[in-house]
């Protein structure tokens, strides 16, 4: 399991809530759960507030 599918479970959220959050196309999230793509910074830092996750421990990026 992908960390932000933990966060995501955790808070109850989906990615198009997410993904309407971040102002980006839902699939995108999916990229990035299974490794496709990384996360982009500056969405790795919205992300993070919205989890209440430490961006510096990159939790989100295991």
């Amino acid at each position: 399991m992908h960390a932000l599918d933990y966060f995501f479970s955790l808070w109850k959220l989906k990615n198009k809530d997410v993904a309407e959050y971040l102002g980006i196309p839902a699939p995108q999230i999916n990229d990035w759960k299974k490794g496709r793509r990384p996360i982009p910074k500056h969405h790795l830092e919205k992300l993070c507030k919205l989890l209440n996750v430490p961006e510096e421990k990159s939790y989100l990026l295991l």
